[in-house]
């Protein structure tokens, strides 16, 4: 299983430390924990001290969005949705700034909402620099647990996209986009992003997507985006159906390294890349 891990981005345990962590868990005292993970990059202990904290109650008659994101019958949180929270958050605590990036979001644990739930996100600051702030953002649940984490930066926006390089050695995709959202993704109306498949290869999937509606549409509460969220889940969707032509299995996002963003939610998202 090492290369499948080694392809997945999960880091292995050496054996030694592995033995040692089992050792000393079945030697110590009883103690209220049930689940032990143990692994490479989970550890969040050394977390930037806390500086803000806001709230945010997530009610699924309101959220509408939420009907179209159901795993085993019951609504989850998208981890776009997670990562705008957190990207909101962020900026709130600097007005007049611009979201710049998004690193190291990794989803811990997924949120499943069957009636209304206050969630709580987290702010801390670690490596800011001039009028870059870079902020160590964790989203909680209604018991305290961390849920998901990552990076935000905020600053003035300067950088300009360039062009990305389209994957070599791609072959022309055999499945549409309704026949995907038919028989590959569980994502129901409000969430289909996928325009169109246009190739898929070892090296990548092409596919045209389209944005989020308005913030009051999908959550009942108005206001803009800090990200556009469906665009977000529309790549999320492609890298699932790059998994399925791949691999012959989906995959769900884990984490994800970077996310570099060169203009506001409210542009036309029909035409400004993240």
């Amino acid at each position: 299983l090492a290369a499948q891990f080694e392809r997945e981005g999960v880091g292995l345990i050496p054996l030694r430390e592995g033995a040692l962590h089992f050792v000393a868990e079945v030697l110590a005292d009883p103690s209220e924990p049930v689940e032990l993970v143990v692994g490479s990059g989970l550890d969040i202990a050394d977390s930037a001290p806390v500086l803000h904290r806001s709230e945010v109650t997530v009610d699924p008659q309101a959220w509408g969005v939420l009907r179209d994101h159901r795993l085993g019958g019951k609504a989850v949180l998208p981890a776009a949705l997670a990562l705008e929270m957190l990207a909101e958050a962020a900026l709130a605590r600097c007005p007049g700034g611009s979201l710049l990036a998004v690193e190291d979001l990794r989803v811990l644990r997924g949120v499943v909402i069957e009636e209304p739930v206050t969630l709580t996100v987290e702010l801390g600051e670690r490596g800011s620099s001039g009028l870059h702030r870079r902020f160590e953002a964790r989203l909680l649940d209604s018991d305290g647990l961390p849920r998901y984490c990552a990076a935000v930066t905020i600053g003035p926006r300067t950088a300009t996209p360039s062009a990305a390089d389209r994957p070599a050695d791609l072959d022309p995709a055999e499945l549409t986009a309704a026949e995907a959202y038919r028989s590959r993704l569980f994502h129901g109306p409000s969430l289909h992003s996928l325009d169109g498949i246009e190739a898929v290869g070892e090296t990548g999937i092409v596919a045209t997507l389209s944005g989020a509606p308005s913030r009051g549409e999908w959550t009942g509460h108005e206001g803009s985006w800090a990200l556009d969220p469906l665009l977000l889940d529309g790549v999320f969707q492609a890298v699932i159906l790059w998994c399925w032509e791949q691999l012959g299995s989906p995959s769900l996002p884990s984490s994800l390294e970077r996310l570099l963003v060169f203009a506001d939610a409210h542009y036309n998202a029909d035409t400004v890349p993240l």
